[in-house]
């Protein structure tokens, strides 16, 4: 189930039961999402969803802080937003503690074998993806190759559009096209797809 869809049926159940902490922190996000889709002309992609959600939980803790810095004055408001922060979270990929990285790191190292320094780019491509929960495949190199490439003619990393027609054009339209990308990198072409790559977020990514 799309992510968008999860928030929807979690919005019904919230107002079935009455529960308006968890009413207002959906439509705040929900608020967010239709913001984001309107400036990019995009449908509600997980990628997308993921990216609001997790702005809206950076912006909501530096809130908290401020909060709290009020004494009995702000704790109301810095509890109703840290239930906020809670209850979002939950949408997140859970972050990897130093042991799960260093353990990743090791299986990587194992599986490339000997590798040297010129292979670092490499090796940090596979690490993420591993930590995403992906096994980088001969397809995924594929396209993260070609973004490099991309990266190094036009000094851009492409937005997902731009780069659904582009390997298209270099690699043929059964991997020019959103189906086999989002496949790939589920969340999101351009943006998991770059910080493989070790590339900067393309124009508009959250």
């Amino acid at each position: 189930m799309a992510l968008i869809e999860e928030l929807s049926d979690a919005l019904k159940e919230a107002m079935k039961a009455k529960d308006k902490p968890k009413l207002d922190a959906i439509r705040q996000v929900q608020t967010e999402i239709a913001k984001k889709k309107s400036e990019k002309g995009e449908e509600a992609t997980d990628e997308l969803v993921l990216g609001v959600i997790s702005s809206y939980v950076k912006k909501m803790t530096k809130a908290v802080e401020e909060y709290k810095s009020l004494g009995d004055r702000g704790s109301e408001m810095a509890d109703k937003i840290q239930f906020e922060i809670d209850f979002l979270s939950g949408w997140l990929p859970e972050q990897l503690s130093e042991e799960e990285v260093s353990t990743i790191i090791d299986e990587v190292l194992s599986e490339m074998g000997d590798v040297d320094m010129s292979q670092m780019g490499k090796i940090i491509g596979a690490v993420m993806a591993k930590a995403d929960g992906i096994d980088l495949s001969d397809d995924h190199w594929e396209i993260i190759n070609f973004l490099r490439e991309y990266y190094e003619e036009y000094q851009i990393a492409p937005a997902v559009r731009v780069l659904t027609k582009a390997v298209g054009k270099k690699l043929g339209k059964d991997k020019g096209n959103s189906k086999y990308l989002y496949e790939l990198f589920p969340y999101g072409p351009g943006k998991q797809a770059c910080k493989f790559a070790g590339l900067p977020k393309p124009t508009g990514c959250v």
